[in-house]
C-alpha cells in the first residue's frame, strides 16, 4: 500500500472542501432557481385563478346577455303582435274609409241633384217677392171687402132695430 502523506490528506481535504463549496454553490443556485420556478408557478397559479374568475364573470355576463336577449325576443314578439293588431285595425279603418267615401259620393250625387232642382226652381223662387207683394195687396182688398160687408150688415141690423120700415107706398 502506498503511503498517504499529510499533503495528500490536505489536498484531498481541500478537494473535498472545494467540491463541497462547488456543490453548495450549485445547490444554492438550484434552490434559487427552484424558488424562482415556485414563484413563477405561484404567479401562474394566481393568473390562472384570475383567468378562472374572469371566465366566471364572462359566463355570468353571457348568461345576463342571454337573459336580456330572451327578454328582447319576448318584447319583439309582443311588438309584432301589436303591429299585427294595428295592421288589422288599419285595414278595418281603410274599409270604413272606403265605405265612408262611397257614402260621400252618394251624398255628393244627392247634393248635385238638389242643386239642379234649386237651379230649376230659381225662377219660381225669384217670383216670391212679387207674389208676396200681390198677397199684400190682396190683404188690403180683403180688409176692404170685410169692412164693406161689416158696414152693410151693421146698416141692415140698425135698420131692423129702428123699425125696419120701407116705403110701403111704393
Amino acid at each position: 500500500m502506498a503511503k498517504v502523506t499529510k499533503n495528500d490528506i490536505k489536498e484531498l481535504k481541500d478537494l473535498i472542501i472545494s467540491n463541497y463549496q462547488v456543490l453548495k454553490t450549485r445547490l444554492t443556485h438550484i434552490e434559487t432557481r427552484l424558488t424562482g420556478v415556485e414563484t413563477q408557478l405561484t404567479t401562474v397559479d394566481t393568473r390562472l385563478t384570475n383567468v378562472e374568475t374572469q371566465l366566471t364573470t364572462v359566463d355570468t355576463r353571457l348568461t345576463n346577455v342571454e337573459t336580456q336577449l330572451t327578454s328582447v325576443d319576448t318584447r319583439l314578439t309582443n311588438v309584432e303582435t301589436q303591429l299585427t293588431t294595428v295592421d288589422a285595425r288599419l285595414i278595418n279603418t281603410e274599409k270604413g274609409q272606403a265605405e265612408a267615401k262611397e257614402q260621400l259620393i252618394g251624398v255628393h250625387k244627392q247634393l248635385v241633384m238638389v242643386d239642379t232642382r234649386l237651379e230649376s226652381w230659381k225662377p219660381t223662387i225669384d217670383k216670391i217677392p212679387d207674389l208676396a207683394e200681390k198677397v199684400g195687396e190682396s190683404k188690403i182688398w180683403r180688409q176692404f171687402v170685410l169692412i164693406s160687408i161689416t158696414a152693410t150688415i151693421s146698416g141692415v141690423i140698425g135698420w131692423f132695430l129702428r123699425g125696419g120700415i120701407l116705403n110701403r107706398n111704393l
